[in-house]
């Protein structure tokens, strides 16, 4: 499945984590910030995998959707678009390079919100507790501060790549499992419960009231 376009592909990754290593220690304290810096890892980890374009199109449009609007509002990518994506056989010429753990989160995202059963509006922190449960598999040095109200960097974390990570949320991160959407899907339908209600409510008010 990797071929020589993917492996160029590993190596542009590289370069990028050398230049921002080279320029100084980068400080990530947004999440915005942080988004980008697990989706640029995840990108980058081995193997590559060669992938059709409009598989890498859906990948890049869940970074797109989360960075501009915040939030992700349907599944990136279904199951059968995701294997069907992949290379098996001898990449072609135009295929696109994507790694391993990139592909894992979009088929997790994209199995979450659909097993929810509902149109769901997944919000950005959400996705990159996703990225981080995914990432403990790729890089080392990334953590939950003890009220689970940050996420941190560690020492070997900052001299190897350059970055400081200190990312500070409303609210502690999950404890339990980030892929099992069911309070979101709860809170939706709740929503549409109320406003199902005001909407007969609103009918059923007397004309002059």
């Amino acid at each position: 499945m990797a071929d020589k376009n993917s492996q160029n592909n590993g190596k542009r990754h590289s370069e990028k984590l050398q230049v921002i290593s080279g320029g100084g220690l980068k400080i990530v304290n947004t999440d915005a910030a942080l988004l980008e810096l697990l989706f640029d890892q995840l990108d980058a980890s081995e193997p590559q995998i060669s992938v059709h374009g409009f598989l890498r199109s859906a990948i890049d449009g869940l970074r797109a959707d989360m960075l501009e609007n915040g939030c992700v509002n349907s599944p990136p990518a279904y199951v059968e678009e995701l294997l069907g994506g992949i290379c098996w056989a001898d990449a072609p010429s135009d295929a696109k390079a994507c790694g391993l753990g990139l592909l894992k989160l979009v088929g997790g995202v994209s199995q979450s919100m659909a097993m929810a059963g509902v149109n769901l509006s997944v919000r950005r922190i959400r996705v990159i507790e996703m990225m981080f449960d995914v990432a403990r598999g790729y890089i080392d040095g990334l953590r939950y501060a003890e009220d689970g109200r940050k996420i941190i960097s560690t020492p070997n974390f900052e001299n190897r790549f350059g970055v400081r990570v200190d990312v500070k949320f409303r609210k502690a991160m999950l404890s339990g499992e980030p892929w099992d959407l069911t309070d979101i899907r709860d809170e939706e339908l709740a929503r549409m419960l109320f406003d199902l209600k005001d909407k007969k409510g609103r009918r059923r008010k007397p004309a002059g009231k």
